[in-house]
């Protein structure tokens, strides 16, 4: 399946979850890469991950 495939099914899918209507993945990314360093838990967990 081309990738054009997959956000087509993953649209269908996110239609099915009342949750899942109202969100705009894009948005939603394009915010969580402003979110600072110090509050983004992937940020977090790498930093830990390494000190291991």
């Amino acid at each position: 399946m081309d990738r054009r495939g997959i956000f087509k099914v993953r649209q269908e899918v996110l239609n099915h979850w009342p949750t899942g209507k109202d969100v705009d993945l894009e948005k939603a990314a394009e915010y969580l890469k402003k979110v600072p360093e110090h509050k983004s838990f992937p940020a977090k967990l790498k930093r830990q991950r390494k000190r291991e």
